[in-house]
């Protein structure tokens, strides 16, 4: 089903006391900075939004001039995931509005994207036409493809994105809870016996935050053609 929303200091913190962090502990960590940073670490690595917008919005397109007829959803350096389509019209300068009909005018790419029964449901990438423009265009078509709807991956977070977020935000604050639990002691020696505090479990931990995380990042890092 997916998370209807990003991680909030609420979720790490419960998820942090599951850990075995006193809640003392957890009550002096700066917990919303950590879920804000794990969400742009995670976005920016992966290269998607995970959550579309909650309105739709339009964006321009030029109508395609290559063989396969495909329009490329990112446009200037902008995630190019479709989470919900809402409309598709063509209009060249001058010229009056024309609705497309999906299945009929167009497609979208790849093959079931938006298809409601997968879980999560693929976002639309490309969109291919049925319609062939040649190149160059001419300044009066530039831009004239006009698709609306939800920017981004999804309408919610897959649940996996969504904990490797989390993951990620209880990583970040891991030396402030191993400080905050030893006060800084990290080892005591008395001749030939050492004793060692707070790593151990805590390296172990972070280690699997860390390695759940980076395979959440490939899992969803979008290639760039």
């Amino acid at each position: 089903m997916g998370q209807a929303a990003y991680p909030t200091a609420v979720d790490l913190s419960s998820f942090l006391t599951g850990a075995g962090v006193a809640t003392g502990v957890v009550a002096g960590l700066d917990l919303a900075t950590a879920v804000a940073a794990a969400r742009i670490a995670f976005e920016r690595a992966s290269g998607r939004v995970m959550l579309a917008g909650a309105s739709a919005t339009e964006r321009r397109f030029d109508p395609p001039t290559n063989r396969e007829r495909v329009v490329w959803l990112g446009d200037g350096g902008r995630n190019g995931d479709l989470a919900s389509l809402t409309s598709v019209v063509y209009q060249p300068e001058g010229a009056t509005a024309e609705t497309w009909t999906q299945n009929t005018d167009f497609e979208l790419l790849p093959e079931n994207a938006l298809h409601a029964s997968d879980d999560p449901v693929q976002p639309a990438t490309m969109l291919r036409c049925t319609r062939l423009w040649s190149s160059p265009l001419p300044l009066s078509l530039r831009r004239s493809l006009k698709i609306t709807g939800r920017w981004g991956y999804g309408l919610t977070i897959p649940e996996d994105a969504w904990a490797a977020m989390r993951y990620r935000a209880a990583s970040l604050v891991l030396p402030q809870v191993r400080q905050a639990s030893t006060g800084g002691l990290t080892r005591i020696q008395m001749g030939s016996s050492v004793q060692e505090y707070g790593r151990g479990g805590w390296d172990s931990l972070q280690s699997g935050w860390d390695a759940a995380y980076q395979e959440a990042v490939m899992a969803y890092r979008q290639v760039s053609l």
